[in-house]
């Protein structure tokens, strides 16, 4: 956000800024729907692609978020309760 510049009107900020974050927070087919507050996974610096999210069976109140790195194709899960 410190790289939009500030002689913009707050609009256009707001719009760049939003971009950005699209750009920065990649996902395959949904952004996912968390539970609790965002907790994007952070790998080699940079957030991860989310893949897709599960909630736990039979009455547990768990739901999971799974990412991967593009680059090493590594997996990473993100636990949040309900």
């Amino acid at each position: 956000m410190d790289e939009i510049p500030q002689e913009l009107s707050k609009t256009k900020r707001i719009a760049l800024g939003k971009e950005k974050i699209k750009v920065l927070f990649k996902y395959d087919k949904t952004y996912p729907r968390w539970a609790q507050g965002a907790e994007w996974a952070i790998a080699n610096g940079k957030p991860p692609i989310f893949s897709h999210q599960k909630k736990a069976k039979g009455g547990d109140i768990r739901t999971y978020y799974y990412f991967y790195d593009e680059d090493t194709i590594k997996e990473t899960v993100v636990e949040q309760f309900e």
